[in-house]
């Protein structure tokens, strides 16, 4: 058996190495052939898309046409009408001097010697009794403060001027000595307004009730008559009231 072997020793592994390699062709084609067939289908199939055009509204379809209409052609730029260039008043139908709006910026009454200038006073909101209202303060400077919700001068209404009468170079310092008939001249620039006095008045305002202030309070209220109130607080150490000045439009 020994020497069978060794004389057909060399065919027998010639045949071994045959089989060997083709059985490792076979592993090849096998591992292979799926992924080539799968790209040899992808490659070969064709995917069809139907596309489906947009239904534009007739109004769009129409309006697309006339852009391309008109592509080539320059619209013709709006006409206006024209401007009525002298008119410049907000009321041209009504008062004129309404678009230069009186507002006191003088005060004197020369009774007193007070002359001062008047300025918009400023707002300002207080609580009282757990209730808050709201106030117009005097300034904190030598003048009068002129109450911006008030009347005009010149206007139907109560043009309200209040100031401090114990501080900030006391303004209204001598109001309280201002006495019934004395004139009073409030200045808008160059137009001057004269005023009466008409009453006078020094009503208490600590420690009273709500309904007594605000019955106090009236007195700065709008009014459908032209005339003129001054508020400024009495006496100069306390100020617990209210000095109160109404007058009247008079003519010299």
């Amino acid at each position: 058996m020994k020497n069978v072997w060794i004389k057909y020793k060399d065919w027998a592994l010639i045949v071994l190495g045959g089989l060997l390699f083709v059985g490792g062709i076979i592993g090849l084609v096998i591992v292979f052939w799926p992924a080539a067939a799968a790209s040899s289908a992808a490659t070969s199939t064709s995917i069809e898309v139907n596309i489906t055009p947009l239904s534009l509204p007739a109004q769009a379809q129409t309006t697309m046409t006339a852009l391309a209409a008109g592509a080539e052609k320059t619209q013709a730029a709006p006409v206006f009408a024209d401007l009525n260039s002298t008119k410049y008043f907000v009321h041209p139908g009504a008062d004129t001097s309404l678009e230069t709006p009186l507002i006191p910026d003088r005060i004197v009454i020369p009774s007193v010697g007070i002359d001062a200038p008047v300025i918009i006073a400023q707002y300002n909101s207080t609580n009282v009794d757990g209730e808050t209202f709201g106030q117009w303060e005097a300034p904190n400077e030598f003048a009068a403060g002129w109450h911006p919700d008030s009347a005009l001068l010149g206007q139907p209404g109560n043009t309200v001027i209040n100031g401090h009468h114990n501080e900030y170079g006391e303004v209204f310092g001598n109001l309280v000595n201002v006495q019934l008939g004395d004139l009073i001249y409030v200045y808008s620039g160059t137009h001057k307004f004269t005023f009466i006095v008409a009453n006078r008045m020094i009503l208490q305002e600590r420690f009273v009730d709500m309904q007594t202030r605000i019955q106090n309070a009236r007195w700065l209220a709008t009014s459908d008559d032209v005339r003129l109130t001054l508020v400024t607080c009495w006496p100069k150490i306390s100020n617990t009231h209210r000095l109160i000045l109404v007058a009247s439009p008079y003519t010299e």
